[in-house]
């Protein structure tokens, strides 16, 4: 598994408190991949000590964008931060330990970083947490603290936490069965989502859903009529 944190530059960039024109410059330059330019403006932030330019700066290292690839490098930016309780540092941490790169994969290092980012509040930590608890990754499997983890996520207003929740109350998993709330937190996440878009992007979407009719195979639309198909037991652990 690739693990993607490119995502992070921008935010990144635009929390440093100071020099914002060479922020702007920065991220613009990072935008139309002229990453020589943005290397070289975020290089003396992060030597001078600026916990979120190193964050920005790894990213760099890790890639291998205008320097060569050196997850080595990356970590040796990233690490000293997630020790000092940088909640985005102690997730990107757990990223790596979960992917593999630059350190041995280890889903148990990996949940401790997520876990540590998610009690300091990182949405992103926090589903993650869900994840590790409801596929038993790193922890103990348990469906109650998944379910825990994932609201603490969608309460920030983290779409894909909502979005599994919806899937969660569809399926009975860990929670009563339940339509009504299925559709409240599904319809919370498509919400979240379309914040996203541009109007032309909406509109385009809006005509593909209103187009699209589904085409099942003669064994799935027999199996729905006769209903006969049992449905797995999917015990709380």
């Amino acid at each position: 598994m690739k693990f993607f944190i490119s995502f992070f530059f921008a935010f990144f960039l635009f929390s440093l408190p100071a020099r914002a024109d060479q922020l702007a410059d920065a991220t613009a330059a990072f935008a139309r991949q002229d990453y020589k330019t943005a290397f070289n403006l975020i290089q003396p932030l992060a030597k001078a000590g600026d916990g979120n330019a190193q964050l920005a700066l790894g990213i760099f290292y890790y890639y291998g964008l205008h320097v060569k690839q050196d997850y080595a490098e990356a970590i040796k930016l990233w690490r000293p931060l997630a020790d000092k309780k940088n909640p985005r540092a102690e997730y990107v941490m757990g990223g790596l330990y979960l992917a593999g790169n630059g350190v041995p994969a280890d889903n148990l290092k990996a949940f401790e970083y997520f876990r540590a980012a998610g009690d300091l509040g990182y949405d992103e930590a926090q589903m993650a947490v869900c994840s590790f608890y409801f596929n038993g990754m790193g922890t103990k499997r348990n469906w109650t603290e998944a379910i825990k983890w994932c609201r603490k996520a969608a309460d920030q207003g983290n779409d894909l936490a909502m979005l599994f929740l919806g899937n969660l109350y569809r399926n009975g998993y860990g929670v009563e069965k339940s339509d009504a709330e299925s559709y409240y937190w599904y319809r919370l996440g498509i919400t979240a989502s379309e914040k996203n878009l541009t109007p032309e992007q909406k509109a385009a979407v809006d005509k593909r859903i209103a187009e699209w009719k589904p085409t099942p195979t003669a064994v799935t639309t027999e199996s729905h009529e006769k209903k006969w198909i049992p449905a797995p037991d999917m015990k709380k652990p």
